[in-house]
Formats: C-alpha cells, sequence, structure tokens
C-alpha cells in the first residue's frame, strides 16, 4: 500500500464528497418539462457557478477511488476496486458532457428565451426544449456510470477486502445496485422508482459514505507510516 497514494485520495474523498452535497444542495432538483425547467434556469444568475463546483468535486472522484484501489490490493478485492476506478473515470466523462449541458448550454438557451419577445421567444423555447430533451438522456447515463456502477463494484471490493469495515462495503454495494437499477428504469421510460428514492436520497447517502471512507483512508495512511 503507498500510503501517499491512499492519503490523497482520502482527502479528495472528503472534499469531492463534501463539493458535490454543497453543489447539490445549491442545485436542487430541475423542475420536470421543460416549459418548468427554462424559466427556472433562467431566473437563476448563479446557474454557471454551482455546475463549476459540481464539476471540479467530481474531478476528485477518480483520485478518491484510485487512492483506495491503492489500500485494496489482495485477490479480487483489488481487481474490483480497479474496475470501479475506470468505472468512475467513465462516469466523469459522462458528467462533464451532462453538467456542460445543464451548466453552461441550458442557461445560454434559457436566457435567449427570457430576453426574447413575440416570434423569437416561442423559437428560443423550441430551443431551449431540445436541449433539455438531450440533457434527460445525458443525466441518465450519468447517474448509472457516475452514483450506480462505480460505487457498487468499490463498495463489493471493501466488502471483500479486509483494510477497511466490510460492513461498510455491503452498504454501498446494496445503495450503488438501487442507483443503478433506478438508472436503468428511467433509460426504459419505467416509472418504478420515484427519483428521490432512485437518485437523490441514495446519492447522499453515498456521499456520506465516501466522507466516512475518506476520513478512514487518511487514518489508514497515517498508521502506516509508523
Amino acid at each position: 500500500m503507498s500510503a501517499i497514494s491512499v492519503r490523497l485520495g482520502g482527502v479528495c474523498a472528503v472534499l469531492g464528497a463534501v463539493g458535490y452535497l454543497a453543489a447539490g444542495a445549491l442545485h436542487r432538483d430541475l423542475p420536470s418539462g421543460a416549459a418548468n425547467a427554462v424559466p427556472h434556469v433562467a431566473a437563476h444568475p448563479e446557474w454557471h457557478a454551482i455546475h463549476l463546483l459540481a464539476i471540479l468535486a467530481v474531478a476528485l472522484w477518480p483520485i478518491a477511488f484510485a487512492g483506495l484501489a491503492a489500500a485494496l490490493t489482495e485477490g479480487w478485492s483489488g481487481v474490483l476496486a480497479r474496475i470501479a476506478t475506470g468505472a468512475v473515470l467513465v462516469g466523469f466523462v459522462i458528467y462533464v458532457l451532462d453538467t456542460a449541458l445543464d451548466g453552461y448550454v441550458l442557461k445560454v438557451v434559457s436566457d435567449a428565451w427570457a430576453g426574447a419577445s413575440g416570434a423569437g421567444k416561442q423559437e428560443a423555447f423550441l430551443i431551449a426544449s431540445a436541449v433539455y430533451r438531450v440533457l434527460q438522456a445525458t443525466f441518465v447515463a450519468a447517474i448509472i456510470w457516475l452514483v450506480g456502477v462505480p460505487f457498487l463494484v468499490m463498495g463489493l471490493a471493501v466488502a471483500l477486502g479486509r483494510a477497511f469495515p466490510r460492513w461498510l462495503g455491503w452498504a454501498a454495494f446494496l445503495v450503488g445496485l438501487l442507483v443503478t437499477v433506478a438508472g436503468i428504469t428511467y433509460y426504459l421510460g419505467l416509472d418504478v422508482i420515484p427519483h428521490l428514492a432512485g437518485f437523490v436520497g441514495p446519492s447522499g447517502v453515498l456521499m456520506i459514505w465516501m466522507l466516512v471512507m475518506g476520513i478512514l483512508m487518511v487514518r489508514s495512511s497515517a498508521r502506516a507510516k509508523v
């Protein structure tokens, strides 16, 4: 185990979790439907800054996962930890695309709609509505590949390892599984799991999990130096 990698990963886990929770609290849920979402975005001048904070926070997650993988090196635990790190990298790329659409493109076209009048306002709304529809697809992909699969796999890695409490691993595995299944149902257009229960609540739980894991990683790296 590289104590420096684990410690750096722990610090990034703490900062990444706190930053994501802060951005989520400021962002809140985007209203359902373009007719509600476009005026909402246009009314929030801080929209760009909130999404920049979210991107910066999530950019720390791959480092956090890599640090955790450095502490999980035995057998299937080590293999799964590295798969999870790869998965969160994929999720980060998708998330940047999704957040760029939400935080920049949707804001620009929503502001254009707010400032238009007459026939131009209807045209601007159609453009904003098209962006909103694309955003629904990227958002579902981000749910699955950023908050679902990586935590499901990393949770299993922790549960099968001996470096950290195994119950924490099983907890992340189960919550990550819930998010993954919810994301798949959203993709299929099935109204089975409410958004609050399938993404909003579980993502908050996983951020608390990452915060706790970050603290444990920093402590374990300190013991490794002794």
